[in-house]
């Protein structure tokens, strides 16, 4: 990825960002120059160039640099707008779905460190365990392929790195809580968790929960740090029983303000 900071980015960085977000429609390959250019004379940042393609790699136009460039002039430019169709998308989308986005995204965007992908998919189906009070069946709400997923629907929100989902960029994060999803107000299945559950899903999932082979607290840490050898249900626990003080600490910051 190219810098999102830089003032602006060059012709080069933006066909390699076409390439990736097009890779599954070649047919669109022809428009690459055509598209960049255009987005060139916008002179936007790095990060809103890139959101631009972002949006049209999500347009569903047919496959002809022409529908692009039409799709381009109609499309949100400003981050925020574009923020905010990205959102608009993904409450569209089916209950269960919406609140398992949702939930992953609560935990990437307020974690205490960097979360690999299999404790995000861990993390994201114990909040809807929770919920559903289903959390002895736990493993039946665990996404197989968690980045996949979170592309499809929250992709803007987000990215993969080193084997971690992170925030895709802070204005991302920044987004979620200014509109004010962190406090539970936008949509009845659309919220970003406040720290104050997460503490409760933390605390809950760790005193349901009955590791195997696992008996203390350093051993659940030696055992997650390699991952593979934790089953699904368990990949969260070494976060949860190491962090939720965190959560808490949080909690209790915010309450204060």
């Amino acid at each position: 990825m190219f810098d999102l900071e830089e003032r602006q980015s060059g012709t080069e960085a933006l066909q390699s960002q076409y390439s990736g977000l097009f890779r599954n429609q070649p047919a669109l390959e022809s428009g690459c120059e055509l598209v960049c250019d255009e987005i060139r004379k916008m002179e936007r940042s790095a990060l809103g160039s890139f959101l631009i393609l972002k949006v049209l790699s999500r347009s569903g136009t047919i496959s002809t640099p022409s529908a692009l460039l039409r799709h381009l002039n109609i499309a949100p430019l400003e981050t925020t707008e574009i923020y905010t169709y990205f959102l608009t998308k993904l409450l569209s989308r089916p209950t269960e779905t919406v609140k398992w986005a949702f939930n992953s995204l609560s935990w990437v965007s307020q974690a205490a460190r960097p979360l690999r992908e299999k404790e995000v998919a861990c993390a994201a189906a114990i909040s809807l365990a929770i919920e559903l009070k289903v959390l002895s069946k736990l493993k039946e709400y665990i996404s197989a392929d968690a980045f996949a997923d979170l592309d499809l629907y929250a992709g803007v929100f987000v990215k993969k790195e080193n084997d971690c989902i992170l925030p895709f960029h802070k204005t991302a994060s920044e987004f979620l809580c200014s509109a004010g999803l962190a406090q539970g107000t936008s949509s009845e299945s659309g919220i970003i968790h406040n720290h104050a559950e997460l503490t409760k899903y933390c605390l809950d999932y760790i005193s349901r929960i009955h590791p195997r082979r696992i008996h203390h607290r350093s051993g659940i840490n030696r055992r997650a740090e390699g991952g593979n050898s934790l089953t699904p249900e368990h990949q969260f626990l070494s976060y949860a029983c190491i962090f939720w003080p965190n959560h808490y600490s949080e909690r209790q910051k915010n309450d204060s303000i």
